[in-house]
C-alpha cells in the first residue's frame, strides 16, 4: 500500500473479518498508558477504553468492542 492510512485501514479489515466471517462476540486489546498513538486507532475501530489493569506489576489499558 502506498501512502494512505496504513494504521487505520488495516486494523479496520481485522475488525471487519472478526465479527463478519469469524462471528466473535467481542474483540479486546490492551495497550501502554502513554501509547496515544494506538488509543486512537483503537477508538476509530471502535473499541471503548475499559479502564487500567495491573499486567504483571504494569499499568497497561483495556479496549473492548462486543459485536
Amino acid at each position: 500500500m502506498a501512502g494512505g492510512d496504513l494504521a487505520g485501514r488495516s486494523p479496520a479489515r481485522l475488525v471487519d473479518h472478526a465479527f463478519k466471517t469469524l462471528r466473535l462476540p467481542a474483540l479486546a486489546a490492551c495497550v501502554h498508558p502513554a501509547n496515544a498513538g494506538s488509543q486512537r486507532v483503537l477508538e476509530k475501530l471502535g473499541l471503548v477504553d475499559v479502564g487500567t489493569y495491573d499486567a504483571g506489576g504494569k499499568a497497561e489499558r483495556l479496549y473492548r468492542r462486543l459485536a
